[in-house]
């Protein structure tokens, strides 16, 4: 009877193994679909249609996913590359490409057939505003801590003494808004860009939160322990809501939003592990985490907090109502931190069943199909697309919690 159950076990664990492959080798190869080689090094597009720009928040990342494969060189090649394009007031380039990001936006929005894009070219330019005319406010952010991450991860200081100078500039363009307390954002201004979101938001605040904690023990960045503490107080008042024991999403109305719960259970330093345990018991309570987690935000967005381009293209729930892969990941990730074994597995099960379907890791589905790649007259879901890629290596690099 013993080693019936033993071999059983031994079996269950062998199936989780092969899986952890599969899914582990589809996602490893829509990563690298998306590296593109440079004379100075390679770089990494979003995706390989109307996302095959340098978009710097997709990269941000994806980064992490890099580092699993090993791929530190691109890092810091396309890291170098945003540095060498800053703003006068030290704001990163949203998107760096060789031809304006737009067209390749609008190629795969009104075709019927979805040749790869043309490719990127060493000719980058650099692009800040959106369609909007706003800034990406949480770029800065997560171009901070990518470089501290990728300097964390290979011991390269020489490069970090090449670049502080730029990145202390990089951080200064949040100086004025810290001023306030925390940052402000205007509409469309972070990843959820097709909704206004005009405001404060616990997303942004808590990017810029982990940058200043990472740079405040380097003098020249000149961050103070107090400036730190002072700002991750600022966030605690601003947006937990103890009612239901999760941050806010904004600094007004009932919206939760998944990503920034899980950066706040993936840090080792803002949460005590009491107040991690609680919040993560309180996520799974809550209707943003459902069956299978992935929806960026519960309840929906009114329509007109919608953007029109948005709404034109059939992707009105882009951020509220469909299903991102990389969230989905990232709740099976955070799940094993926190020793919920049984709901990481069963996530990791879903994502590999995706992606040995679709073949590739895509962009968002559609959980009103099945949970297919979402696909309108006028959109198809990215693929192979880098940022869920990089979080479902970044998922499949931590092993299970004992």
């Amino acid at each position: 009877m013993l080693k019936t159950i033993l071999l059983i076990g031994t079996m269950a664990l062998a199936h989780q193994a092969f899986a952890a492959r599969d899914l582990h080798s589809i996602a490893k190869q829509s990563l690298e679909a998306n590296i593109v080689e440079l004379t100075r090094g390679g770089v990494l597009r979003a995706g390989s249609h109307q996302f095959a720009s340098l978009w710097t928040r997709d990269f941000c990342f994806a980064s992490r996913g890099l580092r699993a494969i090993g791929r530190e060189d691109v890092i810091a090649s396309h890291l170098t590359r945003l540095l060498e394009n800053l703003r006068e007031d030290g704001l990163v380039p949203r998107v760096l490409d060789s031809k304006a990001s737009w067209k390749r936006v609008a190629r795969y929005s009104f075709v019927p057939f979805r040749p790869e894009s043309p490719e990127v070219r060493d000719d980058l330019k650099a692009e800040w505003v959106g369609e909007h005319r706003t800034v990406a406010i949480d770029s800065n952010a997560l171009v901070l801590i990518t470089a501290a991450e990728y300097v964390s991860s290979t011991g390269d200081k020489a490069w970090l003494e090449e670049h502080k100078s730029k990145l202390i500039k990089v951080m200064n363009f949040y100086k004025p808004f810290l001023e306030s307390g925390v940052v402000v954002q205007e509409k469309y201004g972070d990843w959820q860009d097709s909704v206004k979101r005009s405001g404060a938001t616990f997303f942004t605040n808590f990017l810029v939160w982990k940058a200043l904690s990472m740079y405040q023990n380097q003098p020249e960045f000149s961050i103070s322990k107090n400036t730190v503490e002072l700002f991750r107080k600022n966030i605690e008042d601003k947006f937990f809501e103890r009612e239901i024991g999760l941050y806010k999403s904004l600094d007004h109305g009932d919206w939760v939003s998944l990503e920034g719960i899980l950066y706040a259970l993936e840090d080792d330093h803002f949460l005590s592990l009491e107040r991690k345990a609680a919040l993560y018991h309180s996520l799974k309570k809550h209707p943003i985490w459902g069956t299978i987690p992935g929806r960026a935000t519960f309840p929906s967005y009114p329509s007109n907090q919608i953007s029109f381009t948005t709404k034109a293209v059939g992707l009105r729930r882009y951020h509220d109502g469909l299903v991102w892969p990389w969230l989905t990941a990232f709740s099976a990730k955070i799940a094993n931190k926190m020793g919920d074994i049984e709901s990481a597995r069963r996530i990791r099960q879903v994502l590999l069943s995706w992606a040995k379907r679709d073949g590739e890791v895509n962009e968002v589905m559609d959980p009103k199909k099945k949970m297919k790649p979402v696909k309108r007259m006028f959109y198809t879901s990215e693929a192979p697309f880098s940022w869920g890629a990089g979080f479902t290596l970044d998922m499949l690099s931590l092993k299970e919690v004992e």
